[in-house]
């Protein structure tokens, strides 16, 4: 359980915790390619998201000409803009529950941001359709340049938030790398779900953990 009153910030992952967009399955938004697009979701999977995904989601390679290059590759004569926005739109799920959550630590006055391995392109699109209305900021792998678990993505944000000790501030995330380098970092973490195994978190159980 963690103690607030020693916090300076909170800093959410979005996807699996503040975004419900997954399930045992895999993710939701996917799930029509075939019907939508005429794309097998398992082709899409395997020409999208391969190693040099690392590249996209840390800005040294752009998703819009990815999805262009792959779409092409797969036949699929959707153009890359319009596939993008039926991409991200459809894989918006906000968790109220866990935005409550947020709502609830920003009115006793402490800052809630995000820190999440999207590249520019979504993390722009979730910001203004979701985040800005709800969290004081978000920090994303495609502006900073490094991805969690690098300790330089928690190290870049402690230093953005003028933040003077680590220990004062706090992950939550589904995955356990993450947590695992976010404590690596000398910050608090609280793994939330787990997207190793599809399992999803309760907010009920949030609430305990941050001991609210």
């Amino acid at each position: 359980m963690s103690n607030l009153h020693h916090l300076e910030a909170v800093v959410f992952d979005f996807d699996g915790v503040l975004n419900r967009n997954y399930d045992s399955s895999g993710f939701l938004w996917s799930r029509d390619l075939a019907r939508d697009h005429g794309i097998d979701v398992t082709a899409f999977g395997n020409a999208m998201f391969g190693d040099t995904f690392a590249d996209v989601l840390t800005g040294k390679a752009d998703l819009r000409d990815r999805t262009a290059a792959v779409l092409k590759t797969l036949g699929c004569a959707t153009t890359a803009d319009r596939f993008l926005d039926y991409w991200f739109t459809r894989d918006l799920t906000p968790c109220h529950g866990a935005l409550g959550i947020v709502g609830e630590l920003r009115a006793r006055g402490l800052r809630c941001v995000i820190g999440t391995n999207n590249e520019r392109h979504r993390a722009g699109f979730i910001w203004e359709k979701l985040l800005k209305h709800h969290t004081d900021g978000m920090y994303a792998a495609g502006p900073l340049g490094v991805a969690k678990p690098d300790t330089a993505f928690f190290a870049a944000i402690q230093k953005d938030l003028d933040c003077a000790d680590p220990g004062r501030l706090l992950l939550v995330d589904d995955i356990p790398a993450n947590v695992t380098g976010a404590r690596a970092a000398g910050w608090q973490a609280i793994q939330y779900g787990d997207y190793t195994t599809r399992k999803l978190g309760d907010p009920a159980e949030l609430r305990t953990a941050l001991g609210l």
